[in-house]
């Protein structure tokens, strides 16, 4: 139910940010931008004797009574925030790199690849590029400002992505 409010807003906001009198075209997007972007996930486990959360996936044994006998585990399911941020690189001629990348979540891991040139479009006031791998990902900016040589200097991104990948939003700054 979150994930669903979540990308409601986040779309919301995307559709409702003003538009302004842009350059369109690649070059709109140029330079380092700093980025954060956010969504709220939910998990099934339970707290070990330290506290510390433990999720569990599918049909795990211990959460549930088998025989008559009492489950291991007091299991429950949890909300939470993930958390990622970075750089990115837009070369304005249609290339953008991460070049750094940090996930602050229950599950960590992943991230997109460091480094490498992916292929980015824009039209009018909407940026796009997509990651493959796993999962694919599309990852738009509606671009919110420009400074006076016609480039963006704010960005709200909404990534989307398929298999496990819950839809994320966030705000990305040129710096």
């Amino acid at each position: 139910m979150l994930k669903k409010v979540l990308a409601t807003l986040t779309l919301l906001f995307l559709t409702l940010l003003p538009a302004s009198a842009a350059v369109t075209g690649n070059a709109t997007l140029n330079g380092t931008y700093a980025f954060q972007v956010y969504n709220v996930d939910t998990a099934w486990g339970y707290y070990n004797n330290t506290g510390k959360f433990i999720p569990v996936n599918g049909n795990f044994p211990g959460c549930q009574s088998q025989n008559g006998k009492q489950p291991q585990y007091n299991c429950q399911g949890v909300a939470y925030l993930n958390l990622s941020s970075g750089t990115l690189a837009f070369d304005g001629k249609g290339h953008v790199k991460f070049l750094s990348f940090a996930q602050y979540s229950l599950n960590g891991g992943g991230g997109p690849p460091l480094n490498i040139s992916i292929p980015y479009t824009v039209s009018g006031t909407t940026a796009k590029f997509v990651l493959t791998g796993k999962n694919t990902i599309t990852i738009t900016l509606a671009l919110g400002s420009y400074n006076a040589s016609g480039i963006a200097t704010s960005a709200t991104m909404l990534i989307i992505g398929t298999g496990d990948i819950s839809p994320n939003g966030g705000f990305a700054f040129l710096q």
